[in-house]
């Protein structure tokens, strides 16, 4: 028996998800939730701090309301996509 598919992150064509190979594609929720998984995507072992994600993400924003900002996209990440999708390693994500 095996496990639940990996999730795939669809980056050709406008950006999009789906839970495995079989499974209908769905499109992203919005271009900052895009963002973050591609952001994340890019440096799948070694994750970004938050901070930098943040300040990367919402560069016209204040420290605080960028981290308040990706709070939300992150919250919005695990809503709609799942837990497995972001996980977070002390001060960082992967």
């Amino acid at each position: 028996m095996t496990g639940p598919a990996e999730p795939l992150l669809l980056l050709l064509g406008p950006p999009a998800w789906r839970t495995g190979p079989a499974a209908p594609v769905q499109p992203l929720a919005s271009e900052r939730l895009a963002q973050l998984l591609l952001m994340l995507a890019l440096r799948p072992t070694r994750g970004w701090p938050r901070p930098a994600l943040a300040a990367r993400l919402w560069p016209d924003l204040d420290a605080e309301a960028a981290a308040r900002n990706l709070r939300k996209v992150l919250h919005r990440v695990r809503q709609d996509l799942g837990a497995e999708w972001v996980r977070a390693e002390g001060h960082s994500l992967v």
